[in-house]
C-alpha cells in the first residue's frame, strides 16, 4: 500500500506552496500551514480517499462532499475556500483554504465569539447544510472575528426523515444524536434510501381497497397491516423522525456554557462535564440578568423542537 501522503502528490503542491509546518496528523488526514503564490498563508488539507467514480470534468457532483460545501460557502465566519487538487491515482486529494491564527477566547470576546458562531450556522442552515461536528477545534478565533472550520462530518440537510447517524464529537452531541442507532443508518447515502422507502410507503397506504373485494379478505388485510404496524413503531421511530439543525444549536449552548464557566475541552469531551453542570453553575442573579443563562437553556432544551435556532438565539437579550 502506497505511504500517505503520497511524495509525488506533495512534489506537486510544493510547486505551487512554500510548505512551513505540519499543523495536524490524522489517520487519513494530514494539515499543512503553507504559504502561496499570492503570499497569503493558507492550510492544505491532503485527504486519503477520493470519491470513487470522481471524474474531473464533472465536477461539483463527483467532488467530495466537504470540498463541495467549502466552495459553495461565502460568509465572513464560514472558513474561505481557495483550491481543490484531486490525485486519483493515489486515492487522495488536497483542499486548500484560508489559515487563520487561533487566539485565546478573553471574557470581553465571549459574546462576540458565539455571536459569530451563530451567524455562520444560521448561514449554514439557510443554503441547506447540517455542520454535525461544531466545537473549539473546529471554530477558530482570530481575536476580531470567529470563523467556522471542517465539514467532515456536515451533511446536506434531508427535510422529509431528517438524519438518523450517530456522528460528532463526544460532550457536544445533542441528545437525539446520542440516541441514534447506528445500525438503523451510518450513512448519508442510506439516508436517501430512506427518504425512497417512506415515500413509497406512504404512496402504498394511501391507495384504496377495492370496494368489490370480499368483506373476508378486507378483515384478513386489515389485521395483517395492523401487525406491521405495530412492529414498525417499534423498529422505525428514528427512521420516521431523525435529527434536523437543531443538533448545531445544542453544540453551541455546550461551548457558550463551557466558555463562561470556565471548563476545559477536555473535561467536557470525557462526560467530567455536561449540560446539567453548566446549567447549575449559571444559575445565578448575574446570569440571569444578562440574559446568558437563558440563552444557554434554550440552546441546551432536550427537546429539539423548544429549542432555540440559531436565528432565535442571536435575538437573545444576551447580545443586546
Amino acid at each position: 500500500m502506497a505511504t500517505f501522503p503520497c511524495e509525488k502528490d506533495l512534489f506537486y503542491l510544493a510547486r505551487k506552496y512554500v510548505f512551513y509546518e505540519r499543523i495536524f496528523t490524522g489517520t487519513n488526514v494530514v494539515v499543512y500551514k503553507a504559504r502561496d503564490k499570492r503570499r497569503r498563508i493558507v492550510a492544505i488539507k491532503l485527504v486519503q480517499g477520493l470519491n470513487e467514480g470522481y471524474e474531473e470534468y464533472e465536477w461539483p457532483q463527483t467532488e467530495p462532499k466537504e470540498v463541495r460545501m467549502a466552495r459553495q460557502c461565502k460568509h465572513k465566519n464560514v472558513v474561505e475556500f481557495l483550491k481543490f487538487y484531486p490525485f486519483p491515482e493515489s486515492d487522495s486529494y488536497a483542499l486548500v483554504t484560508r489559515y487563520y491564527n487561533n487566539k485565546n477566547v478573553e471574557n470581553d470576546d465571549i459574546k462576540k465569539y458565539i455571536k459569530d458562531l451563530l451567524s455562520a450556522t444560521e448561514y449554514l442552515h439557510s443554503i441547506g447544510i447540517i455542520h454535525r461536528d461544531i466545537k473549539p477545534d473546529n471554530y477558530i478565533w482570530t481575536g476580531k472575528k470567529g470563523v467556522l472550520l471542517d465539514f467532515d462530518c456536515a451533511a446536506y440537510y434531508r427535510p422529509i426523515n431528517g438524519h438518523y447517524s450517530y456522528t460528532g464529537t463526544d460532550g457536544f452531541i445533542a441528545p437525539e444524536v446520542r440516541d441514534c442507532d447506528d445500525e438503523i443508518d451510518t450513512d448519508d447515502d442510506e439516508d436517501v434510501e430512506h427518504e425512497e422507502y417512506v415515500e413509497d410507503e406512504c404512496s402504498e397506504n394511501e391507495e384504496e381497497y377495492d370496494e368489490n373485494e370480499e368483506e373476508e379478505e378486507e378483515e384478513d388485510d386489515d389485521e395483517a397491516d395492523a401487525e406491521e404496524e405495530d412492529a414498525e413503531e417499534e423498529d422505525e421511530p428514528r427512521r420516521k423522525k431523525g435529527y434536523d439543525y437543531k443538533v448545531d444549536s445544542y453544540s453551541i449552548g455546550i461551548i457558550l456554557g463551557m466558555k463562561l464557566c470556565k471548563f476545559k475541552v477536555a473535561e467536557i469531551e470525557d462526560g467530567d462535564k455536561d449540560e446539567s453542570h453548566i446549567l447549575e453553575k449559571l444559575n445565578t442573579k448575574h446570569y440571569k440578568s444578562n440574559g446568558a443563562y437563558d440563552l444557554v437553556y434554550g440552546l441546551l432544551e432536550y427537546d429539539p423542537q423548544d429549542r432555540l435556532s440559531p436565528t432565535e438565539a442571536l435575538k437573545s437579550k444576551y447580545f443586546m
